[in-house]
């Protein structure tokens, strides 16, 4: 998680903190990209807040919602990344093409690699198999010992 990340993360959850201690049932954060909002709502995840996306365009922001269970998390470890498991799920990829470099994104999302992309990734590689799976932050394919 590179500073400006932890900056946002830092700024928010003080916000969150303060929303705890408020009358307020619902609280609007301001518009921002996805990659932002992906991690808004993981930590409000965190506080036990019910999220949504609200909005279109350049208006998209995070809506935060109490919930009963709604509290401040004991400890957070901020900069750690997440670790992304999808279990046995597996991704299929043109078969077609000699390989594709896929990668798993910090927010947990995972796309084919465009050259000249500058999103934040943990994971990236070329699948020749036609199919992969993440594991632990890990690509893998089936010839793959942790497959």
């Amino acid at each position: 998680m590179d500073e400006k990340d932890q900056k946002l993360i830092e700024e928010t959850e003080a916000e969150f903190a303060a929303f705890l201690g408020s009358d307020e049932a619902t609280h609007h954060l301001p518009p921002m990209n996805s990659y932002n909002r992906r991690l808004v709502h993981k930590l409000a995840e965190e506080f036990g807040f019910k999220t949504a996306s609200d909005g279109e365009g350049d208006t998209r922001h995070v809506t935060v919602t109490k919930a009963k269970d709604s509290k401040k998390p004991k400890e957070r470890q901020l900069g750690k990344v997440p670790v992304w498991n999808f279990g046995d799920r597996e991704f299929i990829v043109d078969s077609y093409a000699q390989s594709v470099e896929v990668y798993l994104a910090k927010d947990g999302t995972i796309g084919a690699w465009v050259e000249g992309s500058n999103i934040p990734y943990i994971s990236k590689k070329a699948v020749t198999s036609g199919s992969f799976k993440i594991k632990a932050n890990e690509i893998v394919e089936i010839q793959d010992a942790n497959w």
